[in-house]
């Protein structure tokens, strides 16, 4: 059976876009829905951008967004932890800086919105963050990871400051690997 007149040079064409934007597609994660209900993709430089530039309007320092989102979820937008039996109370965490269900909801958004949307979640992380106005990058981990107000309140012996410690390289990371 012969293919349709034109088949062949559309074939051709395909593969060549395809072939084009192999790295773009490789690091571009859907928006929401599948592959065939995409209304709008965003690469994960796109949500490290949205995410430091909603930091700034909130007055923190971007490399701190950049940090915990690296840390939380490699800048993937619609990540999710489901909860586990201790904390399902919480629903789970949401979006590139995995924020918990319970906070989403009561800052006003959803988490579809968070998981679809970089400058959602960038704000509602920024409204979340402001809560503990934290004045120091250790505080505003310690605020992020535990809702202490400062580093000095969470326990010498807790899991939260290895929270800290790998948060720190995220940073060192961000640092050196700018948006």
């Amino acid at each position: 059976m012969n293919a349709p007149k034109g088949f062949g040079l559309l074939a051709i064409a395909g593969a060549a876009i395809a072939y084009f934007f192999r790295d773009k597609m490789i690091e571009t994660l859907p928006a929401t829905g599948s592959l065939l209900n995409v209304t709008a993709t965003y690469s994960r430089r796109d949500v490290r951008v949205a995410l430091r530039n909603q930091a700034s309007i909130a007055g923190f320092n971007p490399d701190w967004f950049d940090a915990i989102s690296r840390y939380e979820s490699r800048w993937k937008l619609d990540a999710r932890s489901p909860p586990s039996a201790t904390d399902e109370k919480y629903g789970g965490a949401w979006g590139p800086m995995q924020m918990l269900k319970t906070n989403i909801e009561r800052l006003g958004y959803t988490v579809e919105a968070i998981t679809s949307d970089p400058d959602v979640a960038g704000e509602a992380a920024a409204k979340l963050m402001a809560e503990g106005n934290p004045q120091t990058f250790e505080d505003a981990i310690a605020w992020w990871n535990s809702g202490h107000k400062t580093q000095a309140q969470v326990p010498a012996s807790s899991t939260e400051n290895d929270y800290l410690a790998s948060v720190y390289s995220d940073l060192a990371y961000v640092q050196e690997n700018p948006a």
